[in-house]
């Protein structure tokens, strides 16, 4: 083994010779997992993700992304055949990410954002001196891809919440909240009873977590909403989840199959198979949109809808009169659905 005077000059020995190449080497890899297990294991080093993974959510406090972490570098491990992060090289990250790419079963910004926890995760590990070396320094993450995501028509959005009148409650309730909050399904779906309060004198969805730090946000609930969610909620057990009767999916949480069932009935039942269309982002693009022809004041929009550096809950006790006014200019889609016979393919 050479004697390696500074982490450069290790990393660059070690890696110099091996540019990101399709075809794997296993003997290679071998060798270059047992020259990275030294360095890093030099000073008695061993850090599992999950030993990373319970640092850093000391400091980070988002527990969806500590699932998502956790789910993402379950699936290295389990590529690698090990969970010690202090093991893992370059070119084990670069051929499980071909491998993604070879399966095509995830989109392009899937796989990108695979690597992109990746790569927070081991440099979180190396600037808390967990490992010596960044696999992920010479790891290009992917960059994202513009979608094309287009919002629902009124007559689409008309006929999904007419037509989710016929599935289990939870799940129309899920549908009708998305149309008229513009709040991602893990928004709803995942919510506890006690989510749903009042603020201000407004009975509120309150999204005390989410997918990023704008994601916490109050948001007023439509009369209509309100209107079929408070029977419902009559009866449910105080103390748990919104939808305790949900079923869950491989994650074990109600966003899970609500996702799932959903995209699958608005493509294969209601006939929407516009490739433009994302099955449930494409309600918050229409609330946005519908908020935007209202004329609704920017602030009031990201409020709503989670986008930006608006956070609700630094505006909330100002900004709740607002919000409600704003969310009331949503057209009621259920008013009118019997009236509604459109072609959708």
């Amino acid at each position: 083994m050479p004697n390696f005077t500074n982490s450069a000059s290790r990393v660059e020995t070690i890696y110099s010779d091996d540019p990101r190449i399709p075809e794997w080497d296993a003997e290679r890899q071998k060798r270059l997992e047992g020259e990275l297990a030294a360095l890093n294991t030099r000073n008695g080093k061993s850090a599992t993700f999950t030993s990373i993974l319970d640092t850093w959510a000391l400091t980070n406090k988002n527990p969806d992304t500590f699932k998502v972490f956790t789910r993402m570098t379950g699936r290295l491990a389990e590529f690698t055949g090990t969970d010690d992060a202090a093991r893992i090289t370059p070119q084990q990250i670069v051929a499980f990410e071909e491998s993604l790419l070879r399966s095509g079963k995830l989109h392009a910004n899937t796989i990108s954002n695979y690597l992109s926890c990746y790569n927070r995760v081991f440099s979180f590990a190396w600037e808390k001196f967990m490992i010596d070396v960044n696999p992920m320094e010479r790891v290009r993450v992917p960059p994202k891809v513009d979608t094309g995501i287009i919002d629902y028509t009124p007559e689409q959005v008309r006929l999904i919440v007419s037509e989710a009148r016929k599935l289990r409650i939870e799940l129309f309730l899920i549908v009708l909240l998305q149309s008229l909050t513009g709040a991602r399904i893990s928004e709803i779906a995942d919510r506890n009873k006690a989510d749903i309060r009042e603020f201000e004198g407004a009975l509120c969805l309150d999204i005390v977590k989410g997918k990023t730090l704008s994601s916490k946000r109050i948001i007023p609930l439509h009369p209509e909403v309100i209107r079929h969610l408070q029977p419902y909620m009559d009866i449910v057990p105080d103390g748990g989840l919104l939808f305790p009767e949900l079923p869950r999916g491989n994650t074990d949480t109600p966003t899970a199959y609500a996702s799932r069932f959903l995209a699958q009935w608005i493509r294969r039942d209601l006939g929407i198979r516009d490739e433009n269309i994302e099955p449930n982002h494409s309600m918050r693009h229409y609330v946005k949109s519908r908020l935007l022809k209202a004329k609704v004041d920017v602030k009031i929009r990201d409020m709503i809808c989670g986008h930006g550096k608006n956070i609700a809950r630094k505006y909330e006790h100002a900004d709740i009169e607002q919000m409600s006014e704003a969310i009331a200019l949503l057209p009621n889609r259920l008013a009118s659905a019997q009236y509604c016979s459109i072609t959708t393919s």
